[in-house]
């Protein structure tokens, strides 16, 4: 099982603190778990197996509600040893971050029982995964983070899998639903055509995918327009072809065409970072390439250039350069902390220092993302919270969102369903 991804490594690798919505202990906190080490040491035999039976009904992480504290509960993490095993650690950048030694599951007396708890807010979603017999550096490399992150496999004791970074979920009882991800029954499918294209402003080539709704839900003579980056994510991990055919369906947006723009070999982090040249490659090719296949708007009212991560830097960075052809702009924890020109927060200076345009912005950054990723440093939700100070004060459309989460897809795939049902709408 794949448990990391370059937008993700480049990210969590550097993270050095927990959220702060998170606290965990190596004490048995929880009071499923200190029943049942009450009942051990009573010598009530049948504890452990009527635990476990009601484990497997009710499936892990273990959720329980604080009387005194409504807004966490106790999330237990659980391996059943059914072989003799020296160490089991849960791996997670939500909970905590690089301190790898946080993870580290206890053994209930002489058990087959294995657990760790936390302290969580009911509103979380994040994905982990769990080691065995790995050993924990002290102070990790970048590398000896990355195979930790590799040796990760899926809790067999939670049905509930995704892929990146980790491929087990945990969802709080309270987490903001997001409905528009699934296939629903009886919608209309649009089609998703790949095609290559080769820049020759850039001199590379990549693969946009070109999604049209179900002609029924077309218009014939011009429809808005998305611009979105990092394409193969919108098409392999996000399912945002889903997304679109469901809130079409709903009559929630208006016909949309979606230019799912995809990465050339090695240049993420030098296009998306605030590029000349990429901005012309959208305006100048890619934006008339589309005209020439679809029927599509060249309203910048009309017309949503967005990204996660990177991808957020990189609409801001096309929209404050050609607001002719990018009047919106979604974010999806938008790489705002970025350094260049030996500062940080190059995109936010930028802003402060340009006079107002006609832009609208969504921007999304998760709780989970307030890491410290090197001294110095602003963490990425600070410098989406100084983007939203910025923009506020110029005066600029905003909607500014946080949800409880980390640096994941598993978050973005509901937020920028949220994020479409306000721009395109």
């Amino acid at each position: 099982m794949i448990c990391s991804h370059g937008a993700f490594i480049l990210y969590a690798i550097s993270a050095f603190l927990a959220s702060a919505s998170v606290r965990c202990s190596a004490e048995t906190l929880s009071p499923r778990m200190n029943q049942l080490k009450h009942a051990l040491v009573r010598h009530q035999s049948a504890a452990l197996q009527q635990f476990w039976a009601h484990v497997s009904e009710t499936g892990t992480p273990l959720v329980e509600r604080i009387p005194e504290d409504p807004r966490h509960a106790w999330l237990t993490f659980l391996w059943h040893a059914r072989e003799p095993v020296q160490s089991v650690a849960v791996i997670s950048f939500y909970l905590n971050g690089n301190h790898l030694a946080n993870g580290q599951m206890l053994r209930l007396a002489e058990t087959d029982v294995w657990f760790r708890t936390y302290r969580v807010s009911t509103t979380a979603r994040f994905t982990y995964g769990l080691s065995l017999n790995y050993p924990v550096p002290s102070l990790p490399s970048p590398a000896e983070v990355d195979a930790w992150i590799a040796a990760a496999q899926p809790d067999p004791l939670n049905p509930k899998h995704y892929s990146v970074p980790c491929p087990s979920v945990a969802e709080l009882p309270d987490a903001w639903p997001q409905p528009w991800i699934h296939r629903r029954p009886n919608v209309l499918k649009g089609m998703l055509r790949q095609e290559t294209f080769r820049s020759k402003v850039l001199n590379n080539s990549r693969t946009i995918g070109i999604y049209t709704p179900a002609t029924s839900r077309m218009n014939i003579t011009s429809n808005r327009l998305l611009i979105i980056f990092d394409g193969q994510d919108f098409t392999n991990i996000i399912p945002l072809p889903i997304i679109l055919d469901n809130l079409l369906a709903e009559g929630k947006i208006p016909p949309t065409i979606a230019a799912l723009v995809g990465n050339a070999i090695g240049s993420r982090a030098r296009e998306l970072s605030g590029s000349v040249p990429f901005t012309a490659f959208l305006s100048d090719e890619v934006i008339p390439w589309l005209h020439e296949r679809v029927a599509v708007t060249n309203k910048p009212t009309e017309t949503v250039i967005g990204g996660l991560s990177l991808g957020g830097l990189a609409a801001t960075f096309a929209a404050m350069n050609r607001p002719d052809l990018f009047g919106n702009v979604l974010s999806l924890s938008g790489s705002f902390w970025w350094k260049k020109d030996e500062a940080y927060e190059w995109m936010n200076r930028q802003l402060a220092a340009q006079r107002t345009l006609p832009i609208r912005f969504y921007i999304a950054a998760g709780l989970g993302e307030d890491r410290v990723m090197s001294v110095g440093e602003p963490t990425l939700l600070a410098a989406n919270r100084h983007l939203r100070a910025i923009l506020t004060q110029k005066q600029y459309s905003i909607r500014y969102d946080e949800f409880d989460g980390g640096h994941e897809y598993i978050n973005w795939q509901g937020r920028v369903a949220e994020e479409l049902l306000r721009l395109l709408r």
